[in-house]
């Protein structure tokens, strides 16, 4: 009875001895220097299993920039990009702009094409396919009310919106239901919001390509007035593994929190390129993550900022050189304050030479190739021990049991 029980003690010491194994081998995968493309873990949703799946298509949205993109340079590895010329002229799509705008708001704003206080949400590698119609109100030296659209150049397709209002300005009457209100009167939830963004996006005939994860719904200020609390929807496109750069990876809805109106949207795409990742030499996300995290000049950073999600990007390997790219590793993270969590990106390092794209915002730290064993010589490694153990224990319980 009792070799019985010995034996069935001996078979479930080799049973969690190689379940300890398997769980090293991922384990040490996903600490390997070197990236693998199965070890990358997409952020967010798929769209099939959210409420936006009924407007998911394999179509490609005429909204989103169709990109050419050429490899310049394999070491370090760079690409090109290049866009289609424009088909209209800035003229030609004024009237559609304006017919975007609520008509009750629009009766308070004067067109303004030279009118540029307000940052554009638009980056400059898409400035010159892009056009911006500003509608004003402002009297004197003040500005009160500023909406500015945003038109897709090649396509005519709206592809961002944005109100501002001032704090100062004694609104009219007529547009008080307009207007984003107290933080304090908070009547819609995120369910609410996240049923909003996808009605608009229906009403106003936008697709959703496959390709794009539903990130999140959270409540954060208003991207221009901090006095007005808003919901943020966030949905983003991938290709393979690979996300384009932040400005330009997808959509994101700013819907107030009392009216449920959409104050600020934008659909902005760059179409992504296919790249084998794998046939790459790139350093992997835990080495990219550890170089992020230690460099950062954000005082208590880490103790106060809860990583989100990480990104492969293709994102501009120069700020002086807007259309040559490079493929980078970027962190999110979170910070709570109160009711509201921020979102923000640190990383921008560059995953072929384990470099900083932008090194003024970090610490110069460099990460070397060589520093540790690379993953395919890591696996072989450690499943030549794990093999072996597992031999030796099954061959001394066979012996012993004979």
């Amino acid at each position: 009875m009792s070799s019985k029980i010995t034996r069935g003690v001996k078979i479930s010491a080799l049973l969690i001895v190689s379940c300890v194994i398997a769980l090293l081998v991922v384990q040490i995968g996903s600490w390997s220097t070197i990236a693998h493309e199965d070890f990358i873990v997409l952020p967010g949703t798929e769209i099939e299993e959210t409420i936006f799946a009924e407007i998911a298509s394999n179509e490609t949205d005429s909204t989103i920039y169709s990109a050419n993109w050429t490899i310049v340079s394999d070491s370090p590895y760079r690409l090109q990009l290049t866009l289609p010329d424009t088909t209209y002229d800035y003229d030609s799509l004024i009237e559609k702009a304006r017919d975007s705008v609520n008509e009750t708001l629009m009766k308070h704003l004067m067109f303004k094409s030279d009118f540029r206080t307000i940052v554009p949400m638009i980056p400059s590698y898409i400035e010159n396919v892009t056009y911006r119609y500003p509608f004003v109100n402002e009297t004197f030296e003040d500005v009160n009310l500023v909406v500015s659209v945003y038109v897709n150049a090649i396509s005519g397709r709206i592809v961002g919106y944005n109100e501002y209002w001032s704090e100062g300005w004694s609104i009219p009457v007529d547009l008080t239901h307009l207007a984003p209100h107290s933080q304090n009167n908070m009547n819609i939830s995120s369910l609410n919001a996240t049923q909003i963004a996808k009605n608009f996006l229906l009403k106003s005939n936008y697709s959703i390509p496959y390709g794009m994860r539903y990130i999140r719904t959270y409540l954060t200020m208003n991207p221009t007035n901090d006095d007005y609390d808003t919901y943020e929807v966030s949905l983003k496109a991938y290709q393979g593994k690979l996300f384009p750069e932040k400005k330009t990876d997808g959509i994101r809805i700013w819907i107030d929190i009392t009216t449920g109106r959409i104050i600020k949207f934008s659909y902005l795409l760059v179409q992504a390129p296919r790249i084998d990742i794998d046939s790459l030499e790139l350093i992997s996300e835990y080495v990219a993550e550890r170089m992020a995290r230690d460099s950062v000049h954000i005082r208590d950073f880490n103790s106060i900022a809860e990583m989100e999600n990480s990104y492969l990007r293709i994102t501009r390997a120069s700020y002086t050189r807007d259309s040559l790219f490079a493929i980078a590793w970027s962190f999110e993270y979170s910070i709570h304050m109160g009711n509201y969590r921020s979102f923000g990106e640190i990383g921008e390092i560059d995953a072929s030479t384990g470099e900083y794209l932008y090194p003024g915002f970090y610490r110069q730290q460099t990460f070397e190739f060589n520093d540790v064993m690379s993953f395919p010589i890591s696996i072989i490694f450690l499943g030549l021990i794990s093999s072996t153990s597992v031999t030796i224990l099954f061959m001394q319980w066979r012996k012993k049991s004979v």
